[in-house]
Formats: C-alpha cells, sequence, structure tokens
C-alpha cells in the first residue's frame, strides 16, 4: 500500500479489537436472539448469512444489536461461525470460566480430551 493513500477508519473491521481478555461480548454475540423480525428468537449465529447481507445493505438496527449483527456479518462472511459453535448456549462463571451448556467447565473438556489422547500413545 502507497504511503501517500490515507486509510480509512470505516475499513476497520468489526472484529478489531474483540478478542481480548472480556470473551463476555463474544458470548453474547453468538447468543443475541433477534428480537423481531422472520427469524424472531433465533440466536445470531443461526441467521442465515443472506440475511445479515440484506442488513449490511440497508442498514443495521441501532444500538447493540446492530452491532453484534455487523460483526456477526463478518464472521459469517469470513467463513468463521463454525469455529464459534462450541460458544452457543455457553455461559461465564463466577471466575470467567466457560461453561458449557451441560455446565461443564470448557477447560476441562479440554483437558480431558488431551488426555484421551495421550492416553490412546
Amino acid at each position: 500500500m502507497s504511503d501517500d493513500m490515507p486509510i480509512s477508519s470505516s475499513l476497520e473491521s468489526p472484529l478489531e479489537g474483540l478478542f481480548t481478555d472480556d470473551h463476555r461480548e463474544m458470548l453474547a454475540i453468538v447468543n443475541q436472539e433477534m428480537p423481531f423480525g422472520r427469524f424472531q428468537g433465533r440466536r445470531l449465529i443461526e441467521l442465515p448469512e443472506a440475511y445479515l447481507v440484506w442488513f449490511k445493505g440497508e442498514g443495521w438496527p441501532r444500538g447493540k444489536l446492530g452491532e453484534r449483527m455487523a460483526v456477526m456479518y463478518e464472521i459469517k462472511a469470513n467463513g468463521i461461525e463454525r469455529l464459534l459453535q462450541p460458544l452457543v448456549g455457553a455461559t461465564l462463571d463466577e471466575q470467567g470460566n466457560l461453561i458449557n451448556p451441560d455446565g461443564i467447565s470448557m477447560p476441562d473438556l479440554i483437558s480431558d480430551t488431551n488426555s484421551d489422547t495421550q492416553d490412546d500413545r
């Protein structure tokens, strides 16, 4: 990129700065339910990409919902929603540990998987 070309802040990705120590917003984005419309009650991660593309063209709703929909659009447009599927229905406990919908700590699941792999060697 040439030094004489200005960089527009409007080109910054909505994903920038999202992966911080506070993962609460990512959980909220994945688990946010649509409060209106054809897909009312469905999580943002469950929305069809075409629906998000339509909103991108027409304009996002105001507030947190619109911000979260814009991030979910970027996630889907880049084909990474599958990576976030384990977060569906997950919560954080008081210590900030990720808990899956069955009430199992996600780090416990990872360490159990690793110990299974090591036992097979």
